[in-house]
């Protein structure tokens, strides 16, 4: 197995980071500080920081075709601009004062697929959901624990999802994906983390790159681990110097540099984002098809 280890980005000194977007129209990072409603920016070239403070809790988020940021707030999903939120879509499942939306990303046609947690992290109260315009929307999956890590796979036929949970071991699991429809299938598990589940060590975040391999962040376990989806085989291991350790995703002009998001805590940097070349390259992110 493969050992690499993470380097300091930046020390951000985020409650928690998560999320991190890339965007290759201008080498540039996003993330989103979730407990402190702030987006995050850097710029990879010439190093300036910049953060934008909504003061809600943003779980997630994604860039458009149009070049704006499309947000999964705490009631529903939202356009973000410098002085407002602009609504798109509040699911009703979603609607319950101690629902909040959680990890999301877009799907190959250009979908927002994010997911709902509860406050409290009790399980079976989570749900995934397939936004598509205003309004619109498709109830993908529910009895969830916490929503969490997202990706597809190369044939596009594949839809694999995190579900963070604490009542019982999390799950890795698949589904059918019919990506002209949008529907999500015969959900099954994939990998198996109940031996990592005994040591406090859970699934978070999600990328996948270009061999097809999973890049799971694992909370609890002090770095990013790499498996091979369709034998189970753990591949590598990213080595972060932070406990929990919530995302990541692949950046860089050529794509082959995995940034990871981290959580205050006693580490030093925990909140920082760090960055690690991995000898494999991801895929640019997927953006939301405005109307």
């Amino acid at each position: 197995m493969k050992e690499i280890q993470a380097e300091l980005l930046i020390d951000s000194q985020c409650v928690i980071a998560e999320g991190p977007v890339y965007d290759e129209d201008c080498n540039g990072l996003y993330w989103t500080d979730f407990k402190r409603g702030t987006l995050h920016f850097l710029d990879l070239d010439g190093g300036a920081h910049n953060e934008l403070t909504i003061r809600r809790n943003l779980g997630c988020f994604v860039l458009t075709d149009r070049g704006r940021i499309l947000a999964g707030l705490d009631d529903g999903v939202y356009f973000l601009d410098r002085v407002r939120c602009i609504p798109l879509c509040k699911p009703a499942e979603a609607s319950r004062p101690t629902v909040r939306f959680n990890d999301g990303k877009c799907d190959p046609a250009g979908r927002f697929v994010l997911g709902t947690a509860t406050s409290e992290n009790a399980s079976g109260r989570g749900a995934l959901f397939s936004v598509t315009g205003k309004d619109e929307y498709k109830l993908l999956c529910d009895g969830l624990g916490c929503s969490n890590g997202l990706a597809w796979s190369l044939d596009r036929k594949t839809m694999y999802h995190i579900d963070t949970l604490l009542a019982r071991p999390s799950d890795v699991c698949a589904f059918d994906y019919d990506v002209e429809t949008g529907a999500a299938t015969n959900r099954r598990k994939v990998l198996d983390y109940t031996e990592q589940a005994k040591a406090g060590v859970l699934p978070d975040g999600m990328t996948i790159d270009r061999d097809g391999n999973l890049w799971i962040a694992e909370w609890g376990g002090y770095g990013v681990s790499c498996w091979d989806p369709r034998t189970g085989e753990k591949l590598a291991h990213v080595s972060v110097p932070v406990k929990c350790v919530s995302c990541c995703t692949f950046g860089g002009k050529n794509l082959d540099r995995l940034f990871i998001t981290t959580a205050g805590g006693d580490d030093p940097h925990s909140g920082g984002v760090f960055y690690a070349d991995v000898g494999v390259s991801g895929f640019p992110a997927a953006r939301f098809r405005e109307a």
